[in-house]
Formats: C-alpha cells, sequence, structure tokens
C-alpha cells in the first residue's frame, strides 16, 4: 500500500532520486522478461513502480519488474532476489533501477541494474549460475559479470564526485570475468579476484590494485547474504521450467578443467590432456607424439614434442586423470586510449606447448574425423571426393575406419588429424604426412591432380623423398600447412589468393616452405598453425600471431584489407596459446584464458555483439576462462576450463546445439545445451563436436550428408551421441 508520510518528504525523495539520474530513460522490456522480489529489507526503503511517481513501502516478498525503482534511506537495507538465482544486497541511501531482466541468446539470463550510490557506498551482487550476463551501470562505468557463480562484486560510487571503484571478491589471485568500461568508451580490461579498479568520467578504468585489508574485510562482511540457497535453487528451476530451458548449476560442472590448447586446421581446436604432456626430443630425428590413453574412458588426452635437442623418438602414456593446472594471474596493464572496442593487451605466459598437440577432432565441409587412442582413424559423412579414405566413394552414416595405403589393413599410429573441405589430412607418430580425398589443386602434396580415396604419402620440396618431422597439420578450403619439428612451416595446394606464403600465387602439388615477413629468409619459430578458407594463420613460440592469403574480410588481423603473399603480424596480440580459422574469421585464445577474434562478422562469429567486420582483433568481453577454440564456417566455439561449451555465430543448421531452433544468429557466446564435463572440441563448416571425459562423443548442426554420424541424415539443434566402435 501507499505510504503516509507528509508532502514534503514525498518531494524530497522524489528529488534525490531524479537527482541522481537526470538521464533517467527506462529501455524497452525484453520479448521474455522474468521479475525480482525483495527477499529482505530493513529500515526505511521504497519502491517507485515503473511510469509512475507513487512511493510505496518495500516490503519482504514484494514482486518488482524491469522500469521499478528501489530507494534505501538512511540505515536501510534490502536484498533483492531475481528469479534466475541471483541476488542483489543494496546497502542504506543508494537507488537502483531494474533496467532489465530477461531470457536471451539461447536461454542465457541477462541482469542489467543502474545503481546509484550514497554516502556509505556499497552494494553487493552475487551469480549462482553459469547462464548469467549481469551489468551494473554507474555514472561513471559499466560493471559486468558473465557466468561466474557465486562470485561477489562490490561496487562503490558517490553521487558528488561520480567515481566508480569495482571490487571483485572471491579466491585470491583467480582469474574472474569481471569487465569495467569508462563512461568516455575509452577501454575494458578484465580484473582478477582481490583486485579493485577505478573509473572516471570520461576515462579508462585504471590499472587494477589490491583491494585494501580493511576494505575488503568490511565487503567481507557485507557478503553473507540472508537468502536461503534453497530459495535461490528453487527460483532457478521454476524459471527453468518456465522458460524451457535448464541451465547447469554450480555444481553441474564438476569436470576438471582441460588445460589450454593448441590450434588445429579447418578451424578446429582440441584441449591437450591436463595430467600433462609427454616432452620429446626433436633434434636431428623425426619428432614423436605421445598418444594419451584416458583411463575407464578409452580418450585420447593431448601430448607435446619438445624442441630441446638431443632427445629420443620415442611414445610416452599419458595418465587419464585431469588435474587442473595452476590457474595463471595475468598482469593487467592500462588499456589503451581511444579505443572502445580492444581490451587492454595483458602480460601474458607465452604458449604452454612445445610443437605436437593432438588434434582428436576434425571437421569438412560435411565429413567428420575422430582419432582414437589407439591411434586409429574413424570418419563419415560426405565421400563423393574419397575424404573418408575407407576406399569408396560411398557416403556414410556412421563412422567407418579409415584404411591404409592402397587399401591394405587400416592407417595406425596416428597422432594428429585435419580435415580441409573435401579432403583429410593425418600426422603419424613417426613426423610423415598421409592425405586423402579431393586433390584437383595439389591439397594432398603427393605430386599429382588426383583425388585419393585412401591415403597417400605427402612427398617433400620439390617431389624429392618424403615430408618428415613434421608436429602439427592444418587444412583449408583447397590447401594444406604443416610444422616442423624445427619451427619451420611448409604449404601446397590452391594458392591464387597467397596462402601457401611462399610469395607467389601460384599451386603447388608438392610442399614449399613458408618464407618470413617482407619475403625474407623462412618463417620460424611457429607451434602451430590454422587454416581458414584462403587464409593461414601460424602461433610463434613467443606467443604472437602470423597471417597471410586472403584479407577482403580483414581476417589477417593487420587492421588492413589487403590480401599478403607472405606473413604479416597480426595486429596488438601477444602471450596468445591457440589459434582457429573459420572460412574468413579467425580466433585467439590468450594465456589468461580470453578470447580475440577478428575478420568476417555477417553472422556475428566475432562474438562482439555486433556484425562488423573486424580488421584487426577485438575482445570477446562475453566470455573467459576458455581452454580450447574452434571455427566454422560462420560461427565459433569455445571450451571453458569447467567443462562446458559455448557458442555463437550462424545457427542456420544447428550448429550452436542451443534449443531455441535454427534460423537465427547469435552476437555473443551462448552455453551449448546439456553438454558438461567436455575435455575437447571441433568444428566443420555447419557442425560442432564435444568429447565428453567418459570418452562419448556429441555432434550437432547440420546433417544432410551424414556429417553428424548418428545412423541420420536429420539436423540435430541439441547434441546427439555418436556411436564410436
Amino acid at each position: 500500500m501507499k505510504i503516509a508520510v507528509p508532502f514534503w518528504r514525498r518531494l524530497a525523495i522524489a528529488v534525490w532520486c531524479i537527482a541522481l539520474n537526470p538521464t533517467f530513460v527506462v529501455p524497452a522490456a525484453a520479448a521474455r522478461n522474468f521479475g525480482a522480489e525483495i527477499a529482505d529489507v530493513s529500515g526505511p526503503a521504497f519502491v517507485i513502480p515503473k511510469g509512475t511517481n507513487n512511493i510505496l513501502n518495500a516490503a519482504k516478498g514484494q514482486r518488482l519488474a524491469p522500469g521499478d525503482v528501489i530507494t534505501t534511506g538512511l540505515e536501510g537495507e534490502a536484498e533483492l532476489l531475481y528469479d534466475d538465482g541471483n541476488l542483489t544486497r543494496l546497502d542504506e541511501n543508494s537507488r537502483l533501477l531494474i533496467e532489465k531482466l530477461s531470457v536471451v541468446e539461447g536461454g542465457a539470463r541477462e541482469t542489467g541494474i543502474r545503481l546509484d550510490l550514497g554516502r556509505v557506498k556499497n552494494a553487493v551482487s552475487k551469480l549462482g549460475n553459469k547462464r548469467s550476463h549481469f551489468e551494473v551501470h554507474t555514472s561513471s562505468a559499466v560493471a559486468g559479470v558473465t557466468g561466474t557463480p557465486d562470485w561477489v562484486v562490490g561496487l562503490a560510487g558517490d553521487p558528488a564526485s561520480p567515481v566508480t571503484e569495482v571490487d571483485l571478491l572471491g579466491k585470491t589471485g583467480e582469474a574472474g570475468e569481471i569487465f569495467v568500461e569508462g563512461a568516455g568508451g575509452a577501454g575494458r580490461q578484465a580484473i582478477t579476484s582481490g583486485m579493485r579498479s577505478v573509473v572516471r568520467p570520461g576515462m579508462p578504468p585504471a590499472t587494477p590494485f589490491s583491494i585494501d585489508p580493511e576494505r575488503a574485510e568490511m565487503l567481507m562482511r557485507k557478503m553473507p547474504l540472508k537468502t536461503p540457497k534453497e530459495l535461490r535453487d528453487l527460483k532457478r528451476m521454476e524459471l527453468d521450467k518456465s522458460s524451457g530451458v535448464t541451465q547447469p548449476s554450480p555444481e553441474a560442472a564438476s569436470a576438471p578443467p582441460p588445460a589450454a590448447s593448441s590450434g588445429v586446421p579447418a578451424g578446429t581446436e582440441v584441449a591437450k590432456s591436463a595430467a600433462g604432456a609427454a616432452a620429446l626430443g626433436a633434434a636431428g630425428s623425426a619428432a614423436g607424439a605421445a598418444a594419451g590413453v584416458a583411463g575407464a574412458a578409452g580418450m585420447v588426452a593431448g601430448t607435446a614434442a619438445g624442441l630441446a635437442a638431443g632427445g629420443k623418438n620415442e611414445a610416452a602414456k599419458v595418465e587419464a586423470k585431469a588435474v587442473p593446472e595452476k590457474a595463471e594471474t595475468p598482469k593487467p596493464q592500462q588499456p589503451p586510449l581511444g579505443s572502445a572496442e580492444k581490451a587492454p593487451v595483458e602480460t601474458a605466459p607465452a604458449p604452454r606447448t612445445a610443437a605436437v598437440r593432438l588434434n582428436l577432432l576434425a571437421g569438412g565441409e560435411a565429413h567428420s574425423v575422430f582419432l582414437k587412442g589407439d591411434g586409429t582413424l574413424w570418419a563419415w559423412g560426405q565421400n563423393n571426393k574419397g575424404q573418408l579414405g575407407d576406399g569408396t566413394d560411398d557416403r556414410r552414416l556412421t563412422p567407418v575406419q579409415v584404411k591404409g595405403p592402397g587399401g591394405k589393413g587400416t592407417l595406425q599410429g596416428i597422432v594428429a588429424v585435419a580435415a580441409g573441405s573435401l579432403h583429410t589430412v593425418a600426422v603419424k607418430n613417426d613426423g610423415t604426412v598421409w592425405a586423402w580425398g579431393y586433390n584437383d589443386d595439389g591439397q594432398l602434396g603427393d605430386g599429382s591432380d588426383d583425388d585419393r580415396e585412401t591415403p597417400v604419402q605427402v612427398k617433400g620440396p620439390g617431389g624429392k623423398g618424403v615430408l618428415q618431422g613434421i608436429v602439427a597439420v592444418a587444412a583449408g578450403l583447397l590447401h594444406t600447412v604443416a610444422v616442423k619439428n624445427d619451427g619451420t612451416v611448409w604449404a601446397w595446394g590452391y594458392n591464387d589468393d597467397g596462402q601457401l606464403g611462399d610469395g607467389s600465387d601460384d599451386d603447388r602439388e608438392t610442399p614449399v616452405q613458408v618464407k618470413g615477413p617482407g619475403g625474407q629468409g623462412p618463417l620460424e619459430g611457429m607451434v602451430a598453425v590454422a587454416a581458414g578458407s584462403s587464409h593461414t594463420l601460424a602461433l610463434r613460440k613467443d606467443g604472437t600471431v602470423w597471417a597471410w592469403g586472403k584479407n577482403n574480410k580483414g581476417q589477417l588481423g593487420d587492421d588492413t584489407g589487403d590480401d599478403r603473399e607472405t606473413p604479416v603480424l597480426v595486429k596488438g596480440l601477444k602471450g596468445i596459446v591457440a589459434i582457429a580459422a573459420g572460412a574468413d574469421h579467425s580466433l585467439a585464445l590468450k594465456g589468461d584464458g580470453t578470447l580475440w577474434s577478428w575478420g568476417k562478422n555477417e553472422s556475428g562469429q566475432i562474438g562482439d555483439k555486433s556484425v562488423i567486420n573486424r580488421l584487426a582483433p577485438v575482445w570477446v568481453k562475453a566470455i573467459s576462462g576458455a581452454a580450447a577454440i574452434a571455427a566454422g564456417e560462420n560461427h565459433s566455439v569455445a571450451l571453458k576450463g569447467d567443462g562446458t561449451v559455448w557458442s555463437w555465430g550462424s545457427n542456420n543448421a544447428g550448429q550452436l546445439g542451443i534449443s531455441e531452433g535454427t534460423g537465427t544468429m547469435r552476437l555473443v557466446p551462448v552455453f551449448v545445451d546439456g553438454l558438461s564435463g567436455i575435455t575437447a572440441i571441433g568444428a566443420g563448416s555447419n557442425h560442432t563436436f564435444a568429447l565428453k571425459s567418459d570418452g562419448t562423443l556429441w555432434t550437432w548442426g547440420s546433417n544432410s550428408k551424414g556429417q553428424l554420424g548418428d545412423d541420420s541424415r536429420d539436423d540435430r539443434m541439441v547434441p546427439a551421441q555418436v556411436s564410436i566402435p
């Protein structure tokens, strides 16, 4: 009911509210809103319903909706419980406008509040699920948290001096997912728990620094929220039921986090073994590779070939138990002025890689390949050019085993696999490369243009001998690229756009060496490669990324649209540990778990909430804590350290794995329904894979040629299991 107070007091409260936000405008409500309620209140607290001047007493259990305002007076406190299970606690002399409470992006929950703080200057928000995207707007900054359950964010400000201070609480030094933006749009940055960032109007956030112990103690006292966890969980489940999309609770992600992995062909990226990798010597001998057989699951974990001189060429098994790597705390730097699109370049570790990562999953235009723990390959889907390697051109709706050279026996001892549009490439544990499928442009590297239905060995440069010492491989639309154990890069196939990087546009039927920048010397020091439709990426051991080939959509990331026949440096990136290439866009993963992307963005595959092509890398701010990346034709995929999978971009065939249907695009990462405990991911043109820790394989998206391997040709909007013999 209305509060019975003198008119002068009502007028004073109204003037105070307007003074704190003179430009107050309530944005249009989302199509599928949810609500909130007052879970606890003490002292003077008031509610102003949307579009009215009514000032109501705030009462426990009172329902709230977007557009409502809640204020607290001197010694007043209130606790808001949102229907998605999240909480916000308001201290005294505070004003909060609920701007947005909506279910969007494949079931993600978006919460937007505008917070104007009084003298005591404290508010605390707590997340309780993995679909949350929670933003707080103050007069000088925007702060947000995405998918970080049970983390607490305290914000501080003063209407008389509009400076916003952002504190992230939690386990000290653990990487968080909070971002802050200055009101001037001058920069963004991520901070870790136990740190704070100060934002002044029109300025980028200052370099984060440690929270003062006294303030940390005070905030920790305010952390205990009165609303029982059981009630929060009940709210979340009710919203799940009403929205038709079940979101994972914090407890659901019990799988140990996989470590970051290197870039692999056709945009496919897989996680390496979290248990560790066997370092194998490479000087003077072919690089060995270690196949890790994951215990009862029977899955292959990752391995690495060492670049140290003098080692032996031998194989090693990796125990299945996944032990999380110790979190690395990045050292944030001041963000660049004048850049609203780029987060600051942070100091991050160099790639945690030697030269080999075990690529388990590969997808082409409409075929799929899986590398089992015993070193055998299995393939399914389209086979019109022999890309399945089973000695036929018959389409396969379920997995068949790749045969050996000449169709004799089966291909054995494989440690990495890549898939181009209509061809497939594999690396053996002796460092040799084998290829099969479409070959009109020499992409098989055997010195001919004949298609092959069973594997043939890639020849050496000029057709002399065979290519040896290979530790990483990638396949694009019509070209193939490989890294040797000495860090040099070799390429063959179609070259009209300079994607072979040899300073020419001549097609090559046998490998040629990729030249250095400007055509000077060879490209050296590389540890991973990725190939798009007509462009190529390479990751150097110093954490920088190099690119060459077609650049009409900005896929080379050098801030131009010019094609390049020799490598150029991708602008502004360092500390990169993994790369991936879609048809015309590119992805990079930093050692701190943040993602960067550039190139074509017409379907939102860049993930920056736009459909604008990007000529240089931009920060994918809505996700962090990533461990692996993959890219399809017009979609992108990320595996987080908690074993969940996120996707964005085109969903025309269901390749995002969300349950809301096809024919849509997602401009920011969304949670793939029903998946947890994932250890590896991959992507084909319009389909996606995920390998679970229990050894089961799941696929979704386009299935017109049987590329999902589920014995059907029905597209799948959500993951379906593949039966591997």
